[in-house]
């Protein structure tokens, strides 16, 4: 898969994509550090006329609204694009699933680039999302400085967990609460089949291990969880746990919005 397969960007028709459409001019209307383009076709051939304190700027606002919304973040993806892949296409003799690391890597980059600080937005991300890529493939320094980081970190998962014990009709109930809450989801295109999918491996797999549920979103993205299903679907972990806390964050989104309404 693509790199921009791996975030579900690849054409203007994935659901990522339309959402991204209709919350642009939303976006444009409360936001005055962003440019007056119609539509994202029209973003993207700004951002290839635009001036670097321009291009900087709105890449940052865009960071900054992908704080409380998550589909503003996938937009500096698809504009970080270009550059994404001609950096993982570096590293591709290294690993086959290059482009799901990278891709990985990339969304949490722009995560967690700080928006208070926009210059040079668009290479400060993208030498993040490779140093992290070069870390996971075991690639030169990177790679060394996060096996010795590791090794004088504690482990807190290795801490024992309060012992819980659900009832049987505690569990049934979960469960029912959780279709209820996916049907919605999918339903209302919040999320693919596939999304629902992920979450639902997760969901097996982290009760199956008995995954501490105060820990990596109600267990379903702990190491040991993503680490298993990762391997099922043949991608980094770090990459099943971008999907899923992305996934997880627009139902969260969606419920509260429904809430309100």
């Amino acid at each position: 898969m693509s790199v921009a397969a791996c975030l579900g960007i690849e054409n203007e028709d994935v659901p990522t994509m339309r959402r991204a459409a209709v919350r642009w001019p939303v976006w444009r209307s409360q936001e005055s550090d962003l440019p007056a383009v119609e539509g994202l076709d029209g973003l993207r051939a700004w951002m290839d006329c635009a001036s670097p304190e321009d291009q900087d700027l709105c890449l940052a606002t865009l960071v900054r609204i992908g704080m409380r919304d998550q589909t503003a973040v996938m937009v500096v993806c698809w504009l970080l694009l270009p550059g994404a892949v001609r950096r993982a296409a570096g590293l591709r003799d290294v690993s086959a699933d290059v482009d799901a690391v990278f891709a990985g890597e990339l969304w949490l980059a722009v995560r967690e680039f700080d928006w208070r600080r926009p210059r040079k937005v668009a290479a400060a991300i993208l030498s993040t999302a490779r140093r992290a890529a070069m870390a996971d493939l075991g690639i030169g320094e990177p790679a060394r400085r996060r096996d010795r980081t590791w090794a004088a970190t504690v482990p807190v998962e290795a801490l024992p967990e309060p012992p819980h014990l659900p009832t049987r009709n505690d569990a049934l109930a979960a469960a029912a609460e959780l279709r209820e809450v996916l049907d919605d989801a999918q339903a209302g295109g919040v999320i693919d089949h596939d999304e629902r999918r992920l979450l639902t491996d997760l969901g097996l797999t982290a009760n199956l291990l008995d995954a501490p549920a105060r820990r990596g979103r109600g267990g379903l993205t702990t190491p040991a969880v993503a680490d298993v299903v990762a391997a099922r679907r043949r991608c980094s972990a770090r990459t099943v746990r971008r999907q899923a806390s992305e996934t997880i964050d627009r139902i969260a989104e969606h419920a509260r919005r429904d809430s309100t309404a």
